[in-house]
């Protein structure tokens, strides 16, 4: 296939590159086994990780240098961290802006000075103890109590929540299609009478609809049912039934319930809508595969929840992802799981926004074939294989941990992680500054997305608050920034403010503020931008790409002595180009379930932000010696990194890959490759335990498997190659140091 020439130099195929690309891979591990750099990076697994992250720990002291070195000043807020907070009753705040006391305010005794305004205040007890803070017991808001019924409703939310506080599970099951029926309750059946049952909820609802709906619930040790024909009900407190009696009984009596006749979706969406707007403290799962949902129906659901605190999650929902409401979606912090082949956009997806790489079959492993898969990369937005295609005609049992195609497993363990998710309901974030430093941009999972204080509905343990800020002014001491996270939290219903601090050094010294640069937090930045608006995909990627050559052209700029010849990186940053470049390669940004997918992504801790889009691959032969993760060197995501002979895994936050074909000698023998695998878990069944077991627990989560049975499956994770029209990390680096010398 000939490539027209680029109007840049590109790497020579016969000579050393000119360009000595440095390795991720190798900063990372590097960082992982020394402590000199703070603060660490985000992949560092260390008890010194901030709840709060900037992009730069050394601010250009002025405007003017602030724009000429291009380097956005952002931070990440990152409560999934809170532990390492100290708790208290209340704190001193100031008279003048209401900051709290912290760790950087002068104190004397029963005096401090106000670090964000300058102000002197006195206080009745002397001050100790300025670490972040959670505050137990925050003041309450004046909320008017809403006694009068709405049009239709036949209680109030008065009625609900002044007697006492429930935290509510309200699953809405479709019964129209039996077989995922009963594979949503057996998924139910999993958690609730598993021996740890959920303990983020005090009780459960349940609507089971087809053309008439059922809430079924027990009193007194006894099963009922309510059947419903509109919407026209008086719910009480009676139809919650408490998490520990959700038993195996109650879930048999569940699944026994049949359809009437064909599924309707109005009535459960305004009956969902009415109780939402009755329990404060609701987390809906709606489960269908017979309805398409209308983007009117979806309004109305979002009208309710912007309103009331509210966690709205999708099972098998079609249609909401082609809805311009999608940014709407994500600020509700739930998800929309989109079963196999179904229909969005007026075209087939399959649901694997969350994967890289295309599906394709190929008949062998030459280079020639590879290069005709990686060419297909770019011009397939669907980009996966459906499960039926994995393995058919191997005629061999998929193994037990080959769970990432098993779609009732995949339902279980979303729904799984959809009920024991810890959430923060009620949440607002408001953030104070210093002198001339002025708020720019939010991105977090909110509809307000410009609002400089503003509430967000909910926050679950992997939500981030990322605010944008500006030089405006000269400024002659540090940067001091205060973050207080307000929410309530479920286990005793409590308000709570959650008060971060970070203290920001200012200087005109380049190789200073270069030698601070955080280099995943910058890369974090560039995927909000690059997510945040699908209509103008092109204009972000130019952003980004003259962004990185901004900054880089003044860093060259700075350096004595530097060759026109050479490309320089600063060394905190030496790898920002090889994750802008794997930012750009990756297909998720092409449609619309892909970029809902992002975008969500795109709020997640630094860490996880930055292993979804640069994977980690090491050998198995690796783990086997050190045992420890820490301990293993991962390879460069590059296809000639796989070695014959060798096994390999991949893992991105999502799902962990085995990759054994390179173990297989005839590479199109599909039995042969099915023998291997079974084998592989046969022999090596506690190494592969162990080192699931480490990977779940370095993200906290459950992570899905897949045992890789056609290279089309990794080729698009390996973004250090060519993809499609994207070059090669080395073709990369030449495009970017052709515009930093034009």
């Amino acid at each position: 296939m000939s490539v027209p020439r680029s109007p840049f130099p590109s790497a020579s195929k016969n000579k050393p590159s000119p360009i000595n690309s440095p390795s991720l891979p190798e900063e990372l591990f590097n960082n992982q086994h020394s402590t000199s750099k703070l603060p660490p990076l985000s992949t560092t697994d260390t008890l010194s990780q901030p709840l709060i992250r900037s992009t730069m720990y050394v601010v250009p002291n002025n405007t003017g240098l602030f724009e000429r070195i291009g380097v956005p000043l952002m931070l990440v807020i990152q409560p999934r961290i809170m532990s390492v907070c100290v708790e208290r009753d209340s704190m001193a705040r100031c008279g003048q802006c209401t900051s709290y006391v912290c760790e950087y305010t002068k104190v004397e005794g029963c005096t401090f000075n106000c670090n964000i305004c300058g102000a002197k205040n006195r206080t009745e007890n002397e001050v100790t103890d300025l670490e972040n803070t959670l505050i137990v017991g925050a003041r309450e808001d004046a909320v008017a109590d809403e006694n009068e019924l709405n049009d239709g409703e036949m209680t109030s939310k008065h009625f609900f929540n002044t007697r006492e506080r429930h935290s509510v599970l309200l699953f809405c099951l479709e019964c129209t299609n039996t077989a995922y029926y009963q594979q949503c309750v057996s998924a139910l059946e999993s958690i609730f009478t598993s021996d740890e049952p959920p303990t983020t909820a005090t009780h459960a609802l349940f609507f089971v609809f087809s053309d008439t709906l059922r809430v079924p619930y027990r009193r007194n040790g006894v099963y009922y049912e309510k059947v419903l024909l509109d919407n026209k009900i008086f719910l009480d407190t009676s139809v919650m039934v408490p998490i520990d009696q959700v038993d195996a009984h109650f879930i048999a009596r569940l699944r026994a319930i049949r359809s009437n006749g064909k599924s309707v979706l109005t009535l459960p969406l305004a009956l969902i809508a009415h109780f939402s707007r009755l329990v404060e403290f609701t987390k809906v799962l709606l489960f269908t595969r017979e309805n398409v949902m209308s983007e009117s129906d979806y309004t109305t659901l979002i009208d309710d929840f912007m309103e009331n605190r509210v966690v709205f999650n999708l099972f098998g929902v079609r249609g909401v992802v082609e809805s311009p409401l999608n940014r709407i979606v994500v600020s509700t912090n739930g998800r929309s799981y989109m079963g196999k082949g179904e229909l969005v956009g007026g075209r087939e997806s399959k649901d694997e926004g969350l994967v890289y790489g295309a599906g394709m079959r190929s008949n062998g492993g030459s280079a020639r074939e590879l290069s005709r898969i990686r060419d297909s990369l770019a011009e397939r937005g669907d980009g996966m294989m459906g499960s039926s295609d994995v393995g058919k005609g191997a005629g061999v049992n998929r193994n037990v941990y080959d769970n990432e195609k098993d779609e009732t497993y995949r339902l279980a363990k979303n729904l799984r992680e959809c009920v024991e998710e810890t959430v923060m309901y009620d949440v607002k974030c408001e953030v104070k500054t210093s002198d001339y430093v002025r708020r720019n941009n939010i991105y977090a999972n909110s509809a307000e997305e410009v609002a400089m204080s503003f509430p967000v509905v909910h926050m679950t343990d992997r939500c981030t608050i990322s605010y944008t800020f500006y030089v405006d002014g000269m400024l002659d001491g540090p940067v001091y920034v205060q973050c207080v996270l307000y929410y309530r939290d479920i286990a005793d219903f409590k308000r709570k403010a959650l008060i971060m601090n970070i203290k920001l050094r200012t200087s005109d010294n380049y190789s200073s503020i270069y030698n601070h640069l955080s280099m995943d937090t910058i890369f974090s930045y560039y995927v909000k931008v690059l997510a945040s608006e699908i209509g103008r995909m092109e204009e972000n990627r130019k952003f980004v790409m003259g962004n990185v050559v901004r900054t880089l052209r003044t860093y060259r700029m700075s350096t004595q002595g530097s060759q026109d010849n050479h490309l320089v990186l600063p060394e905190s940053i030496k790898n920002l180009p090889v994750l802008v470049s794997a930012l750009f390669k990756n297909r998720a940004f092409n449609t619309m379930v892909g970029l809902f997918n992002v975008r969500t992504i795109s709020n997640w801790p630094v860490r996880d932000v930055l292993r979804y889009f640069y994977p980690r691959m090491f050998s198995l032969d690796a783990f086997y010696d050190k045992r420890d993760l820490k301990d293993v060197m991962c390879a460069r995501l590059q296809y000639e990194q796989l070695h014959d002979g060798e096994g390999y895994v991949i893992e991105n936050g999502q799902v962990v890959y085995f990759y054994l074909l390179k173990m297989v000698e005839h590479r199109a023998d599909e039995h042969e490759l099915e023998e291997l695998i079974a084998s592989f878990v046969s022999e090596e069944k506690e190494m592969i335990e162990s080192l699931k077991e480490q990977i779940d627990t370095y993200y906290g989560r459950e992570l899905l498997v897949r045992f890789v049975r056609n290279d089309s499956e990794i080729l698009g994770m390996m973004v250090e190659d060519r993809i499609g029209e994207y070059k090669c990390y080395n073709e990369f680096l030449c495009e970017i140091h052709y515009k930093i010398r034009s």
